[in-house]
């Protein structure tokens, strides 16, 4: 995906359900193999986020 969702042609004629995000970052949060639950950050602007919050949401999730 071209990281556009409006503008990506296998997204853009789906319905939208008013949840989507322009930036996201989803992080799961693991113990072992076994899934604990899932970190979303998400903000309406284009290029919200950085390769630090990248990796801060991994260490948070890492902390199990």
């Amino acid at each position: 995906l071209t990281g556009d969702f409006d503008q990506e042609d296998s997204c853009k004629d789906l319905p939208r359900s008013g949840l989507e995000a322009t930036s996201m970052i989803l992080q799961p949060v693991l113990a072992g193999e076994t899934p604990l639950g899932l970190i979303c950050l998400r903000h309406p602007g284009k290029e919200q986020f950085d390769l630090d919050d990248v990796n801060l949401c991994s260490s948070v999730a890492s902390q199990w």
